[in-house]
């Protein structure tokens, strides 16, 4: 299922200070980290490849769709695009809340999947709706699964859905998110706008006549404000079965 009216949400982070913005990979085997794609080699190329790894799944694309329902993103910065490609399964937290994990990182990337996680697996966005309907509802039915079993209960800050692609992705960029100067300087190389944070992406859905940053002197403004990162943050079919 998809629209091209949905709008996903890719995070970018950076593994040392200095370094650009990109999509690691993770090898869980060999603990190492190395770079899949830098957010100027995706915005050249339009596709975003898988590059999520976990020992009992297909190596995936793992992003998100901001709603006011769910809020959040894995990371502060990052890239919001529209495509055509099929997703193939969405959850309405972060995949890590359905294993027994006790980091929700990449940490539990060789983890078990939860006695009962196939209730939080769907095969399109409009279902995983009708199940749960907002970030809240979600969070308060896997940690009652998650207490259950004697696990450490998902904090509330992990308000946002995970959607998985095992394809690459061809996308259309529409914005990107975040305040570093070399964000700012791609968004103005990409004619694209540039909100300082998703909260800027939801106003502009709700009220289109506020534009986001496009003057130079604002976009530099909010370059030199600060540089920071954040935090980052799934089940084919509902009958899936990782084991």
């Amino acid at each position: 299922m998809y629209s091209m009216k949905n709008v996903y949400f890719k995070s970018f982070g950076r593994r040392k200070e200095g370094s650009p913005l990109e999509i690691s990979i993770f090898d869980p085997i060999r603990m190492q980290t190395s770079t899949s794609q830098t957010l100027r080699e995706v915005l050249e190329a339009r596709v975003i490849r898988p590059n999520t790894k976990h020992s009992k799944l297909p190596v995936r694309l793992s992003v998100s769709m901001p709603t006011p329902d769910f809020p959040g993103t894995y990371r502060p910065e990052g890239i919001l695009f529209t495509t055509k490609t099929p997703l193939t399964y969405c959850v309405p937290l972060d995949l890590m809340a359905l294993t027994n994990g006790q980091t929700f990182t990449s940490q539990d990337y060789w983890s078990d999947f939860l006695s009962g996680y196939e209730g939080f697996v769907f095969q399109g966005l409009d279902l995983m709706k009708d199940f749960f309907p907002d970030s809240k509802s979600a969070l308060d039915a896997i940690n009652v699964l998650r207490e259950s079993q004697g696990l450490p209960l998902v904090p509330k800050q992990m308000d946002y859905n995970e959607v998985c692609f095992e394809n690459e992705v061809k996308i259309k960029p529409v914005g990107l998110v975040g305040i570093s100067p070399e964000l700012v300087q791609l968004g103005l190389e990409n004619k694209l706008p540039v909100y300082s944070s998703i909260d800027g992406h939801f106003s502009n859905i709700s009220h289109p006549i506020r534009h986001p940053i496009k003057k130079w002197r604002e976009l530099v403004h909010l370059a030199l404000g600060s540089m920071f990162d954040g935090y980052q943050g799934l089940a084919q079919e509902r009958e899936i079965d990782f084991k």
